[in-house]
Parts: structure tokens; C-alpha cells; sequence
């Protein structure tokens, strides 16, 4: 492991953890970055390459957790959506309940996906 500070790296601060495999050449790294803020959480980024010795690294991806998955719209099987979700069909919500929501839709209104 080592450290991710201004050097390049796709958030400026955080630690490397690298893998490598005992025989086979493949390597893979997690780069978690610091938040900067107590509490909060800090983005999550993989990448790897494959085996053979001319390889490139891929580049960079995030790794999304649930905390972000508020008000992305998912289909679901069935009429009702599950518990905690909420329709998107133009209906309005309580910004008190879901505030993580009412950052991504101050109006307290969701779009119509009709």
C-alpha cells in the first residue's frame, strides 16, 4: 500500500492497495481516496491490467455504493416498488424524509418516466 497524494492520481488524496498475484503476472489496484471531511465518504476508483508484459493499465473507474445510488432510476419487477423507493411518475416526496433525494431535486418533485 501507498499513498495517492497530488501525484497524478485521479483524486488527489488517498491510498493505493496493489494486487498481484504469487505466479501469474495480472495486477489489479484500489485507490480510496480521503474525504477531507470526519464522517463523510471519499470516492472508491479500480484498475488493472492483464498478464502479459506489454500490457497498459486500464484506466481508471469509480466504484459506486449504494449511498449513491439515490435518485437514479431503476426498473423494478412488479407494481409496487420496494420499500423506500419511490415511483418517478411526476409525483412530488417529502424533502424531510429523503433529504439525500431533495439534493438531487430541490423542487421535491421527480420526473415523469411514464
Amino acid at each position: 500500500m501507498y499513498e495517492a497524494y497530488g501525484n497524478g492520481y485521479t483524486t488527489p488524496y488517498g491510498n493505493v492497495i496493489h494486487l498481484k498475484g504469487a505466479s501469474a503476472g495480472g495486477e489489479g489496484e484500489l485507490l480510496v481516496g480521503w474525504s477531507g471531511v470526519n464522517g463523510a465518504h471519499a470516492p472508491v476508483y479500480i484498475r488493472s491490467r492483464r498478464d502479459f508484459g506489454s500490457a497498459h493499465w486500464s484506466t481508471w473507474a469509480q466504484v459506486f455504493t449504494a449511498n449513491e445510488m439515490a435518485g437514479i432510476p431503476l426498473p423494478f419487477p412488479g407494481a409496487a416498488p420496494p420499500s423506500g423507493w419511490l415511483k418517478c411518475n411526476g409525483q412530488t416526496f417529502d424533502k424531510t424524509l429523503y433529504p439525500v433525494l431533495a439534493a438531487l431535486y430541490p423542487t421535491g418533485k421527480l420526473p415523469d418516466l411514464r
